[in-house]
């Protein structure tokens, strides 16, 4: 049986995403991606993500849930 690709799609530079707390949404992109981290930029600010040991979600840096990011 062959290899099994991710079941996620892997962040680039470039990738439009969705910044979702609260039943708020901003819409970002991604500026920098450094191994588990990303540094999102949305209207408003810049700031790091983290992939979450808890939820296998990127979530802002520092937080175990939320704000969390999704793939449009």
């Amino acid at each position: 049986m062959g290899a099994m690709g991710p079941s996620r799609p892997l962040p680039h530079v470039g990738d439009v995403v969705t910044v979702q707390f609260l039943g708020t949404e901003k819409a970002g992109r991604i500026v920098t991606v450094d191994e588990r981290r990303l540094l999102v930029q949305t209207a408003d600010d810049t700031e790091w993500f983290e992939l979450s040991q808890i939820t296998g979600r990127f979530v802002r840096e520092g937080q175990a849930y939320f704000p969390r990011l999704l793939w449009r």
